[in-house]
Protein backbone atom coordinates (compact mmCIF):
# COMPACT_ATOMS: atom_id res chain seq x y z
CA UNK A 1 0.00 0.00 0.00
CA UNK A 2 1.50 3.34 -1.00
CA UNK A 3 0.46 6.95 -1.58
CA UNK A 4 -0.28 7.74 -5.22
CA UNK A 5 1.29 11.22 -5.36
CA UNK A 6 4.71 10.45 -3.90
CA UNK A 7 4.93 6.62 -3.61
CA UNK A 8 5.40 6.69 0.17
CA UNK A 9 4.81 3.27 1.76
CA UNK A 10 1.96 3.12 4.27
CA UNK A 11 2.04 0.86 7.31
CA UNK A 12 -0.55 0.02 9.91
CA UNK A 13 -3.55 -0.14 7.56
CA UNK A 14 -5.96 -3.06 7.20
CA UNK A 15 -6.42 -4.67 3.78
CA UNK A 16 -9.24 -7.09 2.95
CA UNK A 17 -8.59 -10.09 0.71
CA UNK A 18 -11.09 -11.90 -1.53
CA UNK A 19 -10.73 -14.86 -3.89
CA UNK A 20 -13.35 -15.02 -6.64
CA UNK A 21 -15.40 -12.49 -4.69
CA UNK A 22 -15.45 -14.46 -1.42
CA UNK A 23 -13.74 -12.89 1.64
CA UNK A 24 -10.78 -14.94 2.86
CA UNK A 25 -9.39 -12.65 5.56
CA UNK A 26 -7.76 -9.36 6.52
CA UNK A 27 -4.15 -8.37 7.11
CA UNK A 28 -2.36 -5.22 8.34
CA UNK A 29 0.42 -3.60 6.33
CA UNK A 30 3.90 -3.57 7.87
CA UNK A 31 6.38 -0.70 7.80
CA UNK A 32 7.14 -1.55 4.17
CA UNK A 33 3.47 -1.20 3.24
CA UNK A 34 3.07 -4.95 2.69
CA UNK A 35 0.20 -7.05 4.05
CA UNK A 36 0.49 -10.85 3.93
CA UNK A 37 -2.22 -13.45 4.35
CA UNK A 38 -1.85 -17.25 4.47
CA UNK A 39 -4.43 -18.94 2.25
CA UNK A 40 -5.09 -22.66 1.76
CA UNK A 41 -6.55 -23.57 -1.61
CA UNK A 42 -9.74 -25.60 -0.97
CA UNK A 43 -9.58 -29.24 -2.01
CA UNK A 44 -12.53 -28.76 -4.36
CA UNK A 45 -11.15 -25.67 -6.09
CA UNK A 46 -11.42 -25.82 -9.87
CA UNK A 47 -8.25 -25.84 -11.93
CA UNK A 48 -7.27 -22.65 -13.73
CA UNK A 49 -7.28 -18.92 -12.96
CA UNK A 50 -8.95 -17.41 -9.90
CA UNK A 51 -9.16 -13.66 -9.19
CA UNK A 52 -7.59 -12.25 -6.03
CA UNK A 53 -8.90 -8.81 -4.99
CA UNK A 54 -7.45 -6.71 -2.18
CA UNK A 55 -9.35 -3.67 -0.87
CA UNK A 56 -8.35 -0.75 1.32
CA UNK A 57 -11.41 1.01 2.75
CA UNK A 58 -9.59 4.33 3.11
CA UNK A 59 -9.26 6.67 6.10
CA UNK A 60 -8.61 10.36 6.49
CA UNK A 61 -6.55 11.55 4.63
CA UNK A 62 -6.19 8.39 2.46
CA UNK A 63 -8.66 7.48 -0.27
CA UNK A 64 -10.05 3.94 -0.76
CA UNK A 65 -8.19 1.77 -3.26
CA UNK A 66 -8.06 -1.79 -4.55
CA UNK A 67 -5.96 -4.12 -6.65
CA UNK A 68 -6.32 -7.48 -8.30
CA UNK A 69 -4.11 -10.46 -9.04
CA UNK A 70 -4.44 -13.99 -10.35
CA UNK A 71 -4.16 -17.29 -8.50
CA UNK A 72 -3.48 -20.18 -10.88
CA UNK A 73 -4.53 -23.58 -9.54
CA UNK A 74 -2.92 -26.60 -11.16
CA UNK A 75 -2.62 -30.29 -10.34
CA UNK A 76 0.16 -31.16 -7.92
CA UNK A 77 1.86 -34.35 -9.07
CA UNK A 78 4.34 -36.74 -7.56
CA UNK A 79 6.90 -38.88 -9.40
CA UNK A 80 6.84 -42.66 -8.87
CA UNK A 81 9.92 -44.42 -10.20
CA UNK A 82 12.04 -47.50 -9.64
CA UNK A 83 13.20 -50.70 -11.28
CA UNK A 84 11.38 -53.85 -12.33
CA UNK A 85 13.58 -56.96 -12.17
CA UNK A 86 12.22 -59.33 -14.84
CA UNK A 87 13.50 -62.61 -13.43
CA UNK A 88 15.10 -65.18 -15.77
CA UNK A 89 14.98 -62.77 -18.72
CA UNK A 90 18.08 -62.30 -20.83
CA UNK A 91 16.56 -60.03 -23.46
CA UNK A 92 16.44 -56.25 -23.56
CA UNK A 93 14.13 -54.93 -20.80
CA UNK A 94 13.33 -51.98 -23.08
CA UNK A 95 11.22 -54.37 -25.19
CA UNK A 96 8.90 -54.96 -22.26
CA UNK A 97 6.07 -52.93 -20.75
CA UNK A 98 4.68 -53.24 -17.23
CA UNK A 99 1.19 -52.39 -15.95
CA UNK A 100 1.51 -50.63 -12.60
CA UNK A 101 -1.64 -50.12 -10.56
CA UNK A 102 -2.14 -47.72 -7.65
CA UNK A 103 -4.84 -49.00 -5.30
CA UNK A 104 -6.45 -48.11 -2.02
CA UNK A 105 -4.83 -50.16 0.77
CA UNK A 106 -6.24 -53.70 0.81
CA UNK A 107 -8.20 -53.23 -2.42
CA UNK A 108 -7.60 -54.99 -5.75
CA UNK A 109 -9.43 -52.33 -7.76
CA UNK A 110 -7.02 -49.82 -9.31
CA UNK A 111 -7.44 -46.11 -8.76
CA UNK A 112 -4.95 -45.56 -11.57
CA UNK A 113 -3.21 -47.87 -14.04
CA UNK A 114 0.03 -46.80 -15.71
CA UNK A 115 1.40 -48.96 -18.53
CA UNK A 116 5.08 -48.04 -18.50
CA UNK A 117 7.92 -48.97 -20.80
CA UNK A 118 11.17 -50.00 -19.16
CA UNK A 119 14.52 -48.68 -20.28
CA UNK A 120 17.55 -50.88 -20.90
CA UNK A 121 18.37 -50.70 -17.17
CA UNK A 122 14.88 -51.95 -16.19
CA UNK A 123 13.89 -48.51 -14.88
CA UNK A 124 10.46 -46.90 -15.11
CA UNK A 125 8.80 -43.66 -14.00
CA UNK A 126 5.42 -41.93 -14.14
CA UNK A 127 3.61 -39.02 -12.47
CA UNK A 128 0.46 -39.25 -10.38
CA UNK A 129 -1.86 -36.67 -8.81
CA UNK A 130 -2.83 -39.13 -6.06
CA UNK A 131 -1.64 -38.19 -2.58
CA UNK A 132 -1.59 -40.50 0.44
CA UNK A 133 -0.84 -44.12 1.29
CA UNK A 134 -1.58 -46.77 -1.35
CA UNK A 135 -0.81 -50.30 -2.48
CA UNK A 136 1.20 -50.46 -5.71
CA UNK A 137 1.10 -53.55 -7.96
CA UNK A 138 3.13 -54.48 -11.05
CA UNK A 139 2.34 -57.12 -13.71
CA UNK A 140 4.20 -57.82 -16.95
CA UNK A 141 3.18 -60.16 -19.78
CA UNK A 142 4.56 -63.56 -18.70
CA UNK A 143 5.53 -62.60 -15.17
CA UNK A 144 3.45 -62.88 -12.00
CA UNK A 145 2.05 -59.82 -10.27
CA UNK A 146 3.81 -58.37 -7.26
CA UNK A 147 2.01 -56.00 -4.89
CA UNK A 148 3.79 -53.66 -2.50
CA UNK A 149 1.59 -52.57 0.41
CA UNK A 150 1.26 -49.25 2.23
CA UNK A 151 3.43 -47.12 -0.03
CA UNK A 152 3.45 -43.46 1.02
CA UNK A 153 2.95 -41.29 -2.07
CA UNK A 154 3.07 -37.87 -0.44
CA UNK A 155 6.15 -36.84 -2.41
CA UNK A 156 8.37 -38.44 -5.01
CA UNK A 157 8.85 -42.12 -4.17
CA UNK A 158 10.86 -45.11 -5.43
CA UNK A 159 9.14 -48.50 -5.66
CA UNK A 160 11.16 -51.49 -6.89
CA UNK A 161 9.72 -54.81 -8.06
CA UNK A 162 11.05 -58.30 -8.80
CA UNK A 163 8.67 -60.39 -10.92
CA UNK A 164 8.59 -64.21 -11.15
CA UNK A 165 8.66 -65.60 -14.70
CA UNK A 166 6.59 -68.39 -16.28
CA UNK A 167 3.02 -67.08 -16.63
CA UNK A 168 2.65 -67.83 -20.35
CA UNK A 169 -1.14 -67.48 -20.46
CA UNK A 170 -1.22 -64.33 -18.29
CA UNK A 171 -3.58 -65.65 -15.61
CA UNK A 172 -1.15 -64.78 -12.77
CA UNK A 173 -0.36 -68.45 -12.00
CA UNK A 174 2.20 -70.93 -13.32
CA UNK A 175 0.18 -74.07 -14.10
CA UNK A 176 -0.33 -76.87 -16.61
CA UNK A 177 -2.09 -74.37 -18.87
CA UNK A 178 1.23 -72.57 -19.23
CA UNK A 179 2.93 -75.88 -20.03
CA UNK A 180 0.33 -76.47 -22.73
CA UNK A 181 0.95 -73.10 -24.37
CA UNK A 182 4.69 -73.53 -24.19
CA UNK A 183 4.48 -77.02 -25.76
CA UNK A 184 2.34 -75.60 -28.57
CA UNK A 185 5.01 -72.96 -29.29
CA UNK A 186 8.04 -75.20 -28.73
CA UNK A 187 10.76 -74.81 -31.33
CA UNK A 188 9.20 -71.68 -32.83
CA UNK A 189 10.76 -68.33 -33.67
CA UNK A 190 9.25 -65.00 -34.70
CA UNK A 191 7.42 -65.44 -38.01
CA UNK A 192 6.55 -69.10 -37.45
CA UNK A 193 2.87 -70.02 -37.43
CA UNK A 194 3.03 -71.31 -33.85
CA UNK A 195 5.17 -68.48 -32.49
CA UNK A 196 4.05 -67.16 -29.10
CA UNK A 197 6.24 -64.37 -27.70
CA UNK A 198 4.91 -65.02 -24.20
CA UNK A 199 6.33 -68.55 -24.37
CA UNK A 200 9.82 -67.16 -25.00
CA UNK A 201 10.37 -66.76 -21.28
CA UNK A 202 14.10 -66.03 -21.43
CA UNK A 203 13.81 -63.55 -24.29
CA UNK A 204 16.33 -65.21 -26.62
CA UNK A 205 14.00 -65.11 -29.63
CA UNK A 206 12.96 -68.78 -29.67
CA UNK A 207 11.05 -71.25 -27.51
CA UNK A 208 13.47 -73.89 -26.26
CA UNK A 209 14.27 -76.17 -23.36
CA UNK A 210 15.64 -73.14 -21.50
CA UNK A 211 12.09 -71.77 -21.38
CA UNK A 212 10.83 -75.13 -20.11
CA UNK A 213 13.46 -74.94 -17.37
CA UNK A 214 12.16 -71.57 -16.19
CA UNK A 215 8.57 -72.81 -16.16
CA UNK A 216 9.47 -76.00 -14.27
CA UNK A 217 11.43 -74.04 -11.67
CA UNK A 218 8.50 -71.72 -10.98
CA UNK A 219 5.71 -74.26 -11.44
CA UNK A 220 2.90 -73.77 -8.93
CA UNK A 221 3.78 -70.16 -8.17
CA UNK A 222 0.88 -67.72 -7.82
CA UNK A 223 1.16 -63.95 -8.12
CA UNK A 224 -0.17 -61.43 -5.64
CA UNK A 225 -3.76 -60.24 -5.99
Amino acid sequence: LKRAHDGALIGGRTLSFKVDGSPVGNAVTNSSGVASLNYTIPAGASLGAHTIRVDFAGDDPLNPSSGTGTLNVSVSTRRVDGTVDLQDFGGDPATQSVAIEIRSPGSTSPLETHVVSLNSSSQYSFDTALNGTFDVAAKASHWLRQTKGSISITGNVTVNFSLVNGDVDGDNEVTLFDFGELVAAFGSMSGDSNWNPNADLDGDGEVTLFDFGILVRNFGAIGDD
